[in-house]
Order: C-alpha cells, then sequence, then structure tokens
C-alpha cells in the first residue's frame, strides 16, 4: 500500500516532464541524456520497473506534442498493459491542457475499467479550468461511483474557490463516499480562510516531500515549522525565528517522540534556508545519536525523504553514503522493499535542485545495476522538472 503510494505520486510528478526542461544548457544535454538512458535501461529490469519507466516515457513524448510516438508502444502491447500506456498518454496531454486530443485517445480505450479512468482524468480538468458542463457531460453516464465522485468534489472546489459556496454545497450531496464527501466539505471551507495553508506557499521537491507527510498527519501539526521555512525562504528572519523558537523547544531530552523529531527535521530546513547550517548540522547529529547512530531511526517513513534531502543541503556525504549502503543490502535481501530506489530518486532529485549536475553523474557511474541507474535517472528528471516549472 506505501509503496503504491509513493510510486503513484513520483509517477504523477513525472508525467509533467517534457523535453525540453530548463533553458540552462547543460541540464537540458543532461535531461536528453537521462531519457535516452530510461529507454536504454528499461528493458532490463524486471516487469514492475519497465511499467514505470514506460509510463514516464510515454508521458515525456506526449507532453512534447509526439502524440503518434507516444501511442506506438501502447498499441503493440494487449490486454491492461496497452489500456494502461493509452491511459498515461490521456494524463500526460490532460497536463498539457490538451483536452481534446486526451478525449480522442480516451475514446480508443475499450475496456470500460481504464476508458472510465482515462475519461475522468479529462472530467477532473475541465471541473477545475471551470468548464463545468463539459465534465458533467463526461460523467453522466459513469457507472464507477467512485471515479465519479472524484469529479464532483473537484467541481464543489473550484465553486467554492469561486465564491459559490452555497452552490458548492449542494454539489457535495451527490458524492456518496462518506469519507470523500468530508474531506470534499473540509476543502469547500478552506476558502473561507483568511490565512493561506503554509505548504501552499512552498514549491519543488520540499513542498510535495512536505504534503506527503503532512497527508498522514494531523491537521496543522507541522504548521510552525514549515512557516518557518516559509519565511526563511522570503528572508523574513525576524518571523522565521519566530515560529522556529515555537516549534524548536528543548532537544536535550532523553527520549524524543516522531512528531518532534520530524518537526525538527523540518525547523533544520528553515535553519538552512537563514543560512544557519552549522546549527541545523548539530540538530540533526543530535537525532542521529539519539537513534542510536542508526539513520534509519532517525525519522518516520514519510519524513526520509526530507531528511535524505536536507542531508545533500548539509553535504553529509557520509550519512548519504551510509544510508545507500543500509539501504542496498536490505534491497538485495528483499527486492520488493522500495525504500532503497525510492532513496537514490530523492538524492538525484535534490543534487539536480541544488545543481550539482556533475556529483549526479558519478553517482551514476558508480552504480552497478539497471535498475539502481534508472531510478537514480528518474529522479534526476524530476529534479529537472522542478527547476522548469520554477522558472515558469
Amino acid at each position: 500500500m506505501l509503496r503504491t503510494y509513493i510510486v503513484n505520486l513520483i509517477a504523477f510528478v513525472l508525467a509533467s516532464s517534457c523535453l525540453g526542461l530548463a533553458a540552462d544548457d547543460s541540464l537540458t544535454v543532461r535531461t536528453q541524456k537521462w531519457l535516452n538512458l530510461v529507454r536504454e535501461l528499461t528493458p532490463q529490469v524486471k516487469e514492475s520497473q519497465q511499467d514505470y519507466a514506460n509510463a514516464m516515457s510515454v508521458a515525456v513524448l506526449a507532453d512534447s506534442g509526439k502524440h503518434a510516438e507516444a501511442r506506438a508502444p501502447a498499441m503493440q502491447e494487449d490486454g491492461d498493459k496497452r489500456w494502461s500506456r493509452l491511459t498515461n498518454v490521456v494524463m500526460a496531454l490532460v497536463y498539457k491542457s490538451d483536452f481534446e486530443n486526451a478525449l480522442l485517445i480516451s475514446r480508443e480505450i475499450s475496456d470500460p475499467k481504464w476508458k472510465v479512468r482515462a475519461t475522468h482524468y479529462v472530467a477532473i480538468a475541465f471541473a477545475r479550468q471551470g468548464n463545468l458542463e463539459r465534465a458533467e457531460s463526461l460523467i453522466v453516464d459513469m457507472v464507477d461511483d467512485n471515479y465519479k465522485d472524484r469529479v464532483v468534489s473537484e467541481i464543489c472546489q473550484y465553486l467554492s474557490r469561486n465564491g459559490k459556496f452555497d452552490d458548492a454545497v449542494a454539489q457535495s450531496h451527490r458524492i456518496k463516499d462518506p469519507a470523500r464527501k468530508a474531506e470534499t466539505t473540509k476543502l469547500i471551507n478552506k476558502p473561507r480562510e483568511v490565512n493561506p495553508s503554509p505548504l501552499d506557499q512552498l514549491n519543488g521537491s520540499l513542498h510535495d516531500h512536505i504534503a506527503t507527510l503532512t497527508a498522514f498527519s494531523s491537521d496543522g501539526s507541522y504548521d510552525s515549522a514549515i512557516s518557518a521555512i516559509v519565511a526563511a525562504k522570503a528572508g523574513d528572519r525576524a518571523q522565521a525565528k519566530k515560529h522556529l523558537a515555537d516549534c524548536i523547544g528543548d532537544t536535550n531530552a532523553l527520549e524524543i517522540p516522531p512528531r518532534k523529531t520530524t518537526t525538527l527535521i523540518l525547523a533544520s530546513v528553515a535553519l538552512v534556508e537563514l543560512g544557519e547550517s552549522k546549527v541545523a548540522g548539530d540538530i540533526i547529529e543530535k537525532l542521529y545519536e539519539r537513534a542510536g547512530k542508526d539513520w534509519s531511526g532517525v525519522t518516520t517513513t514519510f519524513g526520509r525523504p526530507i531528511l535524505f534531502s536536507l542531508l545533500v543541503r548539509l553535504d553529509r556525504r557520509d550519512a548519504i553514503d551510509a544510508i545507500l549502503a543500509k539501504g542496498k543490502k536490505n534491497y538485495e535481501a528483499d527486492p520488493t522493499d522500495f525504500s532503497y530506489p525510492s532513496t537514490l530518486q530523492t538524492l538525484a532529485t535534490s543534487l539536480v535542485e541544488e545543481g550539482r549536475l556533475t556529483e549526479v553523474d558519478s553517482r551514476l557511474e558508480s552504480l552497478k545495476t539497471p535498475d539502481e541507474k534508472l531510478f537514480l535517472v528518474l529522479g534526476a528528471i524530476t529534479g529537472a522538472e522542478y527547476i522548469r516549472k520554477s522558472k515558469q
């Protein structure tokens, strides 16, 4: 379940990748090399990883306007693989706001299960855009309540964002799943809040890592630490320090509970943004010692990518190498353990975001197996996409 969630999250990010990823010639050249390497490595890895890499390649081709090339691999497959890959093309086109072509390709899908999935992505996009009539037309005959509920939820959120709260509430009564209805009600009320969520003010991999963390946490658990990061990034040192004072507290306790540990990791991110890397490094080292000098015990599963990205920024290569070595050993014993390839992705994404492209190249050369190389390259492409988005 966890692995599926993480893979889907990363795949969503990768679905937005394109060939013209950055103005930086060095990064553009490397990105093209990485894309070629994905195609070269994909046949050498196990089937589940092939599907993941192929989905990414299809998304890149579709997003760059090469629809025929994107469809070709799918049309060579049979059954679920064909429909899955055509659905990936639809997702890429939706991300690019090419809704009409997305609809045309969704109509090529004859399997009802995959057809409704592909169609609902287009309907969601119409709803987010405010074309509610088109969104409604796509779900009128949709028999899968799960997908229909998702679209109706997006319609409710659009109405709410545009001040039509009563209409949004009325539409929410159409949602059949109680959990989704409750979540939609919460989202409907969100635009009425005076202050935006601090998370909404972040971007890049940091935003996505924290979004994953908070999705599995109580509401507002880490708001002070996130607000400290936001203020630090904005150059508001006084406000950042105020939030840090609220969330750091005593770090000398004999035992630090998991939530406090994650709060301290987030606070350390803010300290790095303030230029206080030494203080941040001391906090992380103290957490490491409290965990019995075992990096795997420093944080929870959902906080681990944030910690790893922080270690990259602190240039703690000793810690990075120790985490990778242990992760590789576990992965060799249990190839279903996704933490090691996920960590390779996080490493490459963070290195690219930090502009450390030569280090990505050297890490890639040091890896031995096709699957290790594949996941590092996928992470590098993700980092390049974050940079492209930051320049828009």
